[in-house]
């Protein structure tokens, strides 16, 4: 391999992105929430989703998705989740890299600090001090 990475303005990278104009493209997908339904949207056949670059259609990926986005039984969605994941990465239509642990780094004096379970959501900094 060899690669050349091209960096283009943001009007001609959405341009050859839509047209598939590349051999790999980096994506990202933000999440307020740490929520299936909202992570794994960019999984779905590229006739349900504006944002599957790869152009891949998978009718089990997308049952999955839709049955697992309309399930309230916790074991059961986990169930359904994670073979949407198994599939997805099995089948490897795209590399995902995803995280999902925040790391908030502070100095030691600082106290009353608690990580909600959002990156975006909840946080609050009330009741944080700095000890002397």
């Amino acid at each position: 391999m060899n690669p050349n990475m091209i960096t283009n303005p943001t009007s001609k990278f959405v341009q050859i992105r839509k047209e598939g104009g590349f051999d790999a493209s980096i994506d990202w997908a933000p999440s307020f929430l740490p929520d299936p339904t909202l992570m794994h949207f960019k999984y779905l056949s590229d006739d349900k989703t504006g944002s599957n670059y790869s152009n891949y259609i998978d009718r089990e990926l997308d049952e999955l998705f839709d049955a697992q986005k309309g399930e309230t039984d916790f074991e059961k969605r986990k169930a359904l989740v994670h073979a949407f994941e198994k599939k997805a990465l099995e089948d490897a239509y795209v590399l995902p890299v995803t995280y999902t642990d925040r790391v908030v780094p502070m100095h030691k004096s600082v106290k009353g600090f608690t990580i909600a379970f959002s990156h975006i959501l909840n946080n609050t900094y009330r009741g944080v001090y700095l000890e002397n």
